[in-house]
């Protein structure tokens, strides 16, 4: 070829360039994310409450004339102490059928006072034994014959035998009180009948008072609750599909209480059954108690009884697990995609995806640590699109 065919063909390949450049699209300014490997932590968020736990509520044993009650809330208060004093009424007559309902009541109630005693009792024993175990690793630890965390765990264990043996001391104390008060209902009383002092059968604070004046009271009826506002759990209405997901000792934090920070708790109990509540929007749902109690060894400020706050429940975590920005996936069809960024082109990547939360998903295929994809992708953004990552 001669210099000017040359020379030509060089001018007609960079008029051809110019016009391909001319006519292809602008590329598209796109926001990226690059896939990690990381912790990864999938969680729920639900509103709760505070609660203090093992609430004894005092209530009139049998109808009659009722004093004022003696204490207000935030009172402290002893067991045995007295909160108001009652004058039974009259007894009515009993008739054979109504009496015999009664004894059977009472013997039924004797029996569950029996079990309730046998129980304080085994769970006494089992707190004593726990409380032994617990000194012993606490010498083991300071002796490093033992991790801290093993001691954590026989802490928490005598903290759980003390709430059990609490739990055994207030059911034992309520099923005398039954008894006592069936009894009373069996014995003729007349007008001159002495009055009956109405105690708790609990040390602690006065969380409520339910009536202040004096006069007439029916059989049952509360007059105040006594608890311990340091002995918190905090309760929490779950959807049932993330309770499902839930197991006892998943850690939990609360925030929005009205401090700084946010306080460390774990699961202790996630109820079996659940309940139906119909939402804001008023749709109805399957909702599930779980109960929190405050992490050992993790001091809490002092709240008190229905405390608002916000809870982080864990229902998953994972360690150096590969992960995309949550903005990067995309439903199809057949399952999951992401927009792959490669050589300033947008390319439509089949993904695999594990658990998720809102910021980030896991990748169980189909990306690879590394990868560059867009996120928050418009309209525009499809496969084979160019692309201009924005820095």
């Amino acid at each position: 070829m001669s210099a000017r065919g040359i020379t030509m063909a060089v001018i007609a390949a960079a008029v051809v360039a110019v016009l391909a450049l001319g006519l292809r699209s602008p590329a598209i300014p796109v926001e990226h994310a690059t896939v990690i490997r990381a912790d990864l932590e999938v969680y729920v968020d639900e509103d709760a409450q505070t609660r203090v736990r093992h609430q004894l509520r005092v209530a009139v044993p049998v109808p009659g004339t009722l004093s004022g009650v003696s204490v207000t809330p935030g009172d402290p208060i002893e067991a045995g102490q007295i909160v108001a004093t009652l004058a039974p009424s009259p007894a009515l007559p009993l008739d054979n059928a109504s009496r015999g309902r009664l004894l059977a009541d009472l013997r039924a109630a004797q029996a569950l006072a029996g079990a309730a005693e046998n129980q304080r009792k085994a769970s006494a024993a089992a707190f004593e034994q726990s409380r032994r175990e617990t000194d012993r690793a606490l010498r083991l630890l300071k002796e490093d014959v033992i991790s801290a965390e093993q001691a954590e765990r026989q802490q928490l264990q005598l903290q759980q035998a003390q709430a059990d043996l609490q739990s055994a001391r207030a059911q034992a104390q309520s099923a005398a009180d039954q008894v006592a008060a069936l009894s009373a209902l069996l014995e003729p009383s007349g007008p001159g009948a002495a009055p009956i002092p109405i105690r708790s059968t609990r040390s602690g604070v006065v969380l409520r008072r339910f009536r202040e004046s004096a006069g007439p009271a029916a059989a049952g009826e509360p007059l105040v609750d006594v608890g311990d506002p340091a002995d918190l759990e905090v309760v929490a209405e779950l959807l049932s599909e993330d309770a499902i997901r839930l197991s006892i000792g998943n850690p939990v934090t609360f925030s929005q209480w009205g401090g700084e920070g946010e306080l460390s708790a774990r699961v202790e109990t996630i109820e079996p059954a659940a309940f139906t509540k119909r939402s804001a929007l008023g749709v109805e749902e399957q909702r599930v108690r779980v109960i929190a109690i405050p992490a050992a060894q993790t001091p809490w400020p002092q709240l008190g009884d229905g405390y608002r706050m916000r809870g982080r429940f864990q229902l998953w975590s994972g360690q150096e697990v590969l992960q995309v920005n949550a903005g990067a996936i995309q439903r199809d069809r057949d399952g999951w995609s992401v927009l792959r960024i490669g050589d300033g082109y947008a390319d439509r990547q089949a993904v695999q995806i594990g658990q998720r939360n809102d910021r980030a998903v896991e990748i169980r295929d189909g990306l690879s640590e590394g990868d560059q994809v867009v996120v928050y992708a418009d309209d525009r953004v499809e496969d084979g699109a160019r692309v201009e990552v924005v820095k």
